[in-house]
């Protein structure tokens, strides 16, 4: 696909990206790598630095952390493939998240692990919140359609309706954008903090029998 092809050659010109955080909706949560194998098999320095964000990221934004293998796989042994998840962090070696933005499950009481099972069978209850709070936070936008007869060529008369869902199920409802964006703001400071620090030092050293100078180089890390 152009687009990926655009973002894949884009970002192999710059290999000092060293953090990527892809925004998604919806969900309220962050998923990271591994996508096709478990924790254990990552390694140990990359899963110690992963767990240590997971804490830090829930802190800052409520939205828990979570590993794309082990509470995002939709069918069970069939992990997702070619997420951009696995491109940064397999391919580019950089800290990679995505971020489903907005918690529409916690809104119509959804809270069950692996997290994917948030997503699956809606029932009447799940669709009554959601018709209430379109109702009452949402001006109606989803629900509040007129509905009107139509002819189908196969079903005969029925009555149609629209039913958007960009704000509302896709999108929180625009009155909560601005809270769900200024929640996620936080995190820069947090970027900037995991940036690597190269520092370089140089000393001149003398040996202690001859009269020989030489140049000790260090290269370091401090960030």
């Amino acid at each position: 696909e152009i687009e990926s092809r655009a973002i894949a050659e884009f970002s192999a010109k710059i290999p000092q990206i060293y953090f990527w955080l892809n925004y998604h909706s919806f969900g309220g949560v962050f998923i990271r790598p591994l996508q096709t194998k478990d924790d254990c098999e990552m390694s140990i320095v990359d899963k110690s630095i992963y767990l240590t964000l997971d804490k830090k990221i829930e802190e800052i934004t409520g939205y828990p952390s979570v590993s794309g293998h082990s509470e995002f796989t939709y069918i069970p042994g069939k992990p997702l493939q070619g997420c951009l998840t696995s491109y940064s962090y397999q391919s580019l070696g950089a800290i990679s998240y995505v971020c489903e933005l907005w918690d529409l499950p916690a809104k119509i009481g959804r809270k069950e692990r692996p997290f994917i099972k948030r997503y699956d069978c809606w029932s009447k209850t799940e669709w009554r919140k959601i018709y209430e709070y379109d109702r009452d936070e949402n001006q109606g936008i989803m629900f509040g359609h007129s509905w009107k007869k139509y002819n189908h060529k196969q079903l005969g008369e029925v009555e149609i309706s629209e039913f958007p869902t960009i704000f509302g199920i896709n999108n929180p409802p625009q009155k909560w954008i601005h809270e769900v964006i200024q929640n996620q703001v936080p995190l820069l400071s947090l970027f900037v903090d995991v940036a690597p620090l190269p520092k370089v030092t140089v000393r001149l050293a003398k040996n202690g029998t001859k009269e020989v100078k030489y140049a000790e180089l260090t290269i370091s890390n401090v960030g």
